[in-house]
């Protein structure tokens, strides 16, 4: 595709637009409707964009999107802007799965076994209900507002998991059963 549009660069064909803002701020557009996503799949069409950002000269911000929204001079912006929003709320989702007690990480990739893909399916399943649980729930509202963080909100919720071991069926012993 990045091909593509530099042939369509050197035929005139790529659309550009730049904006001087009142405080310094130099914004850079190039955007081409219905090009082909790759040379494997030539018949599937989408348009392409491509932002710059510069505050005093010095580049601040680039970025690429592609849409199915018709690129033009008056909606440029708005997709812009969107694309930016979509990112920032994707990465604070997985920056709060990361790090907030979640414990999802890059590895968990889709594997050939699909594993690590449930598991990943299951910890946004969970994080959906804590969400809802913190918006409409009191007892959950209350337990959440006792701790800090909610790391040391499921920590707690864990070590009650570890002092109440039910007895093993079997021979199997409990890692962690301690004699109370």
């Amino acid at each position: 595709m990045f091909e593509k549009l530099e042939q369509h660069k050197v035929n005139g064909n790529l659309r550009e637009l730049e904006i001087r803002d009142k405080d310094g701020t130099h914004r850079h557009y190039n955007y081409i409707n219905k090009i082909p996503l790759n040379a494997s799949n030539p018949d599937l069409l989408v348009n392409f964009l491509e932002y710059w950002e510069y505050l005093n000269g010095k580049l601040t911000y680039h970025n690429t999107w592609i849409t199915e929204i018709e690129l033009l001079k008056d909606n440029v912006y708005h997709v812009m802007r969107g694309g930016r929003a979509r990112f920032q709320y994707e990465n604070e989702t997985f920056n709060t799965l990361k790090n907030q007690g979640y414990n999802l990480e890059h590895n968990y990739g889709h594997g050939t076994q699909h594993l690590s893909t449930v598991l990943a399916a299951l910890m946004m399943l969970q994080f959906l209900i804590d969400q809802v649980q913190e918006l409409a729930y009191p007892l959950f509202k209350a337990a959440r507002g006792r701790f800090h963080s909610r790391i040391q909100l499921w920590d707690f919720i864990r070590s009650r998991f570890l002092e109440h071991l039910l007895p093993s069926a079997g021979k199997r012993k409990f890692p962690y059963h301690s004699k109370v």
